[in-house]
């Protein structure tokens, strides 16, 4: 028996936007990584 690891259409699309966002989700990430460890 073996899997399949494809990616849905439905998939790649929420990805796509969310690729679209990752630069503001990173910058709010190290935000609060550095409110709490400073």
């Amino acid at each position: 028996m073996g899997f399949n690891y494809r990616m849905t259409d439905r998939q790649g699309a929420v990805g796509l936007v969310q690729l679209g966002k990752l630069d503001s989700l990173l910058a709010e990430r190290q935000y609060w990584a550095n409110f709490y460890l400073l």
